[in-house]
Order: C-alpha cells, then structure tokens, then sequence
C-alpha cells in the first residue's frame, strides 16, 4: 500500500506547523498544519492551548531516550528549522538517528541578580593642573656695555727706512799708450857699458823685453831682420823681431761698482696692540622666572551620588548545542546570548556537518540578539529527521516549545 506520508517527506522543500491555529491533542501531535504528520522519538508532546507542549521534562541528569522528542523526515540533511515563542527548554532536533543517538540546540537560562548601585551626578568643578606657575629662578641679562677684542698689532716708528741714495766707488786699473820694443828668437847679444840689452824666446807669443827702467809686454806674429842699435860702442849683428805692445802702468783708479744707500724714509716696527670692538658684554638687567610650581584651574566635573539603583534579578539567556551518543548526553558547547534580555525565537542552520544557530529577541525572527553560536562536528553520522523537543534549563525549565514551527530546505 502507497504511504503518503512517505511521498510527501520526498519531495517537501517546507514543513511547516502552526500549533497556535491548531486544536488540542492529548497523545501526540498528530497531523501538521500543512499535512505532514509527526513521528513521535520519545515520550509526549501534545497541541495545548495553542502551543506545542511535552507531558514531562528531562533534568541535568537524565539519560538521552528521556528528552521528549518528535520529528519529521526531510528530502535533504541542508535544513534551517524556526520555532517562535521559545520559552526555557525549548529546542529543536537535528540529525536524529533514535531515541538514544540524537543532536539538538535549546534554550537554557540560569538566574542572574543586578547589585543596586549609586547613581553619581555632576555637582562641581573638579580641578586639576592646567598649567605651570612660574616664580623667580635666576637673573635675566641684557647688554651694558661693549667687549673689545684683539683685531691687528699697532705699528710705531722703530728706526730708518734705507733707499739708494748715489754711487757706491770701487778699485780699477788702466793702461798706457803703445810702445815699440823688440823680441829676439835665438841670438843673445853682449855690449859693454853699464846697460844691458837681452831677448829671450818663450814657447808663448808673448815677449817681454826691459828698455830702461820700463817693462813693455808685446803680442805679435809679425817679426823683421833688424839690428838692435845700442848708443854704446860696441854690438853684436843679430836677427831680431820688431812688436808692438802694450805698457802698463801701475798705479791706482776708483769707478763705480755699486750703489749708496741712505736714509729716505721711517721705518716701523709693532709698539703695542690695537683692539677693536667685539661682542657685547651683558650685564644683570633684571629677574629671570622659571617654573616653581603647578597652576590649577577647572578641568572637568566633579561627581558626587544623586540617588540609589534598586538591586533587580532577572536571568541569563544561553543557546546550547546538545548531543545523545548512546543515551549519554553531552553539551559540546554553548553561548551566552544576553543576562538582560529574553530570547522570543530561534532559528538554527545545518549545511553539511555544520551548525549556526541565532537568537531573537522578537517572537517573528527580526530582531538578532547576542552573537552566532556555530559549531562543525566530526565524525558523525548525519540524517534527514529533524524536529522538536525539550531539553533542561538550570531557571524557569518550561514544558512549552513555542507557537510553531518551520523546517525549510537550503
């Protein structure tokens, strides 16, 4: 016989139940909204008062096959399931294999108390430093006069400046006139008397010859056959040489060989020292002020306790992810969602072996409060059932699931 339930599980993209439109049921949850029916895992969830409602809850120590649980099986493991009007334990169910071996991520809430605290106001200025006050230190200098400095010597007359002044005269020597005298080159000739006459030859073409009391020097190549004539009685014939020469006459000659020098003019040596003005010389002129102390002056406000906030309680909203291996229940791992506000609908994602789950604060799924909690999981073995249940909560643990619920592929 043809299931139909079956035929619609196969090609479904929506599941969807909407219990507030719904009558009650007193044994199992019977036929969705949309046609679908629910397959009940374990123990009772029923329609009551328009809500989905389990006949028991499970605590922090009960085993997996405990947790109330009811599914239906989707074309694809890909699935987002919404559930509104969460309230503590409510939950859906993902990957369910059996009443033992199961995943799901709940609502949980633990108490949460907010001390009273004191209110401060603004009552006045509070000073603080601003600034640096500032006092005598030391003295301020200014110019009082002029400092002279050492530039160049100074110069006075230290003795006489010498320049030419006319000829500065030298010994020289002169010579007389020409003179004739005689060379002989191999006679020698004798006379009587008291005078005698002589010619000598030499290996040089100078000659000298003694006339008197005068000596003549000669220089000449050209000779002639000549007697030598004597005022004496007897002589001797001989050849000879006439020369010409020249007679010099020893006596003493000044010329000029150099300049005179005498004074022109002063000359001037260093006598002392010449100073020029410099940098200026500063002298106290008056106080020089420098930093002593702080300067305060306003520099916000000053807060003081205007009144007292009331100590309130209130409860810590958590996601959980739960797992059931073997009826043993783990929490794998979980977030704190918000210690102020109360989360009115859940929405959680599989895609592949991951799962994203988001709060809200709205029961319409718009507004998100507190962050994604996401976790990827190895090594498990994933299935098309997916649903609903109840899990514990450590405050306020509710039997209510929520006002319905939508199991969309993705």
């Amino acid at each position: 016989m043809f299931d139909i339930w079956s035929g619609l599980s196969s090609v479904r993209k929506r599941f969807t139940d909407v219990f507030s439109s719904r009558s009650n049921t007193s044994s199992s949850l019977g036929i969705a909204t949309d046609g679908s029916k629910w397959t009940a895992i374990n123990g009772i969830i029923q329609v009551f008062s328009g809500r989905a409602k389990a006949t028991t809850m499970p605590t922090a120590l009960s085993p997996g096959s405990d947790y109330p649980l009811a599914v239906v099986t989707m074309p694809t493991a890909n699935n987002a399931i919404k559930i509104k009007d969460v309230l503590q334990g409510s939950s859906a169910a993902l990957w369910v294999q059996s009443s033992s071996d199961w995943w799901m991520v709940d609502v949980d809430s633990t108490f949460n108390t907010i001390p009273g605290n004191a209110v401060y106001s603004a009552t006045g200025s509070n000073y603080g430093i601003v600034g640096s006050n500032y006092g005598v230190v030391g003295s301020n200098y200014a110019t009082v006069g002029n400092n002279y400095v050492f530039v160049t010597p100074n110069y006075g007359a230290v003795g006489s400046n010498y320049a030419a002044y006319g000829s500065n005269y030298g010994f020289s020597t002169t010579y007389n006139a020409v003179v004739s005298g005689y060379m002989f080159t191999s006679y020698r000739a004798s006379f009587s008397g008291n005078t005698e006459r002589s010619a000598t030859t030499s290996s040089t073409n100078y000659r000298s010859a003694r006339v008197g009391n005068a000596t003549n020097y000669f220089a000449s190549t050209t000779y002639t056959t000549n007697w030598f004539s004597s005022p004496y009685t007897t002589y001797s014939n001989f050849t000879g040489y006439a020369v010409t020469g020249y007679e010099y006459a020893p006596f003493t000659q000044y010329a000029v060989v150099g300049s005179n020098y005498g004074a022109s003019g002063t000359n001037y040596g260093a006598t002392g020292s010449n100073y020029a003005t410099g940098t200026p010389v500063y002298g106290v002129a008056n106080s020089n002020y420098g930093t002593v102390g702080s300067n305060y002056g306003s520099v916000g406000s000053n807060y003081s306790q205007t009144s007292t906030n009331a100590t309130t309680y209130a409860y810590a909203q958590y996601l959980r992810i739960r797992q059931s291996s073997s009826s043993v229940v783990s929490t794998i791992t979980s977030a704190l969602i918000s210690t102020a506000q109360t989360i009115g609908s859940i929405m959680v994602q599989v895609s592949g072996n991951t799962i994203t789950a988001k709060a809200y604060s709205d029961t319409n799924l718009v507004t998100q409060i507190g962050s994604d909690l996401v976790h990827t999981p190895t090594g498990i073995t994933v299935t098309t059932q997916f649903g609903i249940g109840i899990s514990p909560s450590a405050y306020q643990q509710s039997d209510i699931i929520g006002s319905s619920v939508e199991i969309t592929r993705i």
